[in-house]
This record gives structure tokens, C-alpha cells and sequence, in this order.
């Protein structure tokens, strides 16, 4: 599970700098880096506070981050299939 890589690609996404994420959740921005670095690990409340802020859904970051080693084997293929489509459904 990847949760900062998926946090920097929903932020890029929106069009949002660590600068801009910082104002609108209070979190810093040297912390929001180490988080998107996978150095530092977020509790839940930020999890969710993050999520406010990219006007995301908690469970969408939760899946996004998932890896294909993350899933059974047989079901890896599934996980690659509907990442974007879930992506493209809950964001457009």
C-alpha cells in the first residue's frame, strides 16, 4: 500500500501544490512531503483531514493505494482494471 504516492497523484491531480494543501488542511508542508515520501506514516484523522482538502473520498485514496502485491494473485488483474475506472467515476 502506497498511501503517499496516491496522496501527490490526487494532489497533482486537483491542481494543488503541498503549498495549497497546507492552507487548506492545517497540515504542514514539510509533513505532507515526508508523508508523499512514504518517510512518514499518517494517522487517520489526517487521512481524513487530507481528504478534505483534495475534496476526495477516504475510500477512494485507500484503494488507489493499493499495490498489485497488496491483492491475491488471481484477483490482480481485477485491481488494474478498476482503478481508473473508479478514479474516472468518482472525479469526473
Amino acid at each position: 500500500m502506497n498511501i503517499g504516492s496516491s496522496i501527490r497523484h490526487f494532489r497533482k491531480i486537483k491542481g494543488l501544490t503541498q503549498g495549497d494543501v497546507e492552507e487548506k488542511s492545517g497540515i504542514s508542508q514539510s509533513y505532507l512531503s515526508q508523508i508523499e515520501r512514504g518517510d512518514k506514516s499518517p494517522n487517520m484523522e489526517t487521512l481524513k483531514t487530507l481528504c478534505d482538502s483534495l475534496d476526495i473520498p477516504l475510500p477512494l485514496l485507500l484503494f488507489s493505494s493499493l499495490e498489485e502485491e497488496d491483492v491475491v494473485e488471481s484477483k490482480r488483474g481485477i485491481l488494474t482494471d478498476l482503478k481508473p475506472v473508479f478514479e474516472d467515476l468518482l472525479l469526473s
